[in-house]
């Protein structure tokens, strides 16, 4: 599949205005997003059927006409002691894709004081879709097929986060040393997945956070 991508970066220290600024010695302005697929490590072959060979001769959640005055299956080979059926495992769905994620990301690079402090600072937003899942809770019982149901592009996650790091290298005497800090925050979502239609929307994970601990909170013991 099609995955494009592309990119850009500014030299902004190059400039006549920011080559006066006399603390800052480089600054990089950057930016990039793009669209990619990714293969999950999943079952192969989603998009065919899978079938499997039942040998029991016990007469019951058989697929075929069962006619009750001999106590066999219509068409069944009458002269073998195996009674071979075949059902379903997986239907296939032909046209399943493989799971997407659209990135894009924006930052600074920067070296300040005589290139003794860097900075790095990023943004970005991560959006998976088309992750694929079993949709058991959304598919109606009525369908008949909620056991063997097929694997589909359904689920989405988005991720949005800012990364800052600095680090700062100088010399006491012979002494050289760096150190240097790392901080980030990020808010992953949960934007579309396979859910039951639950009774009260504290339980729904929609549009909550995809790697928050759900329970219920104690209020304490009641006595009577």
């Amino acid at each position: 599949s099609l995955s494009p991508s592309i990119g850009f970066a500014w030299i902004a220290s190059e400039e006549n205005f920011i080559k006066n600024i006399g603390f800052i010695n480089y600054l990089k302005v950057r930016g990039e997003m793009g669209q990619t697929s990714s293969d999950e490590f999943r079952s192969p072959f989603l998009y065919r059927d899978r079938w499997n060979i039942e040998t029991n001769t016990a007469n019951t959640n058989k697929f075929g006409t069962y006619y009750g005055t001999t106590g066999n299956w219509i068409g069944v080979y009458k002269q073998s002691a195996n009674n071979y059926r075949t059902f379903p495992n997986r239907i296939g769905n032909p046209i399943i894709e493989l799971e997407r994620r659209k990135e894009y990301n924006v930052g600074i690079d920067a070296v300040m004081l005589k290139n003794k402090l860097s900075l790095e600072l990023n943004y970005y937003s991560v959006l998976r879709y088309n992750v694929i899942t079993t949709r058991t809770n959304t598919t109606p019982v009525l369908s008949g097929t909620t056991s063997t149901l097929p694997a589909t592009n359904y689920n989405s996650y988005s991720y949005k986060g800012v990364e800052l790091g600095l680090t700062y290298s100088d010399k006491a005497g012979d002494l050289r040393y760096t150190v240097g800090v790392n901080a980030f925050t990020q808010k992953p979502i949960i934007e579309q997945i396979d859910e039951p239609n639950y009774r009260n929307d504290y339980q729904k994970t929609v549009n909550g956070p995809s790697d928050g601990i759900r329970g219920l909170k104690y209020l304490g013991r009641f006595e009577s």
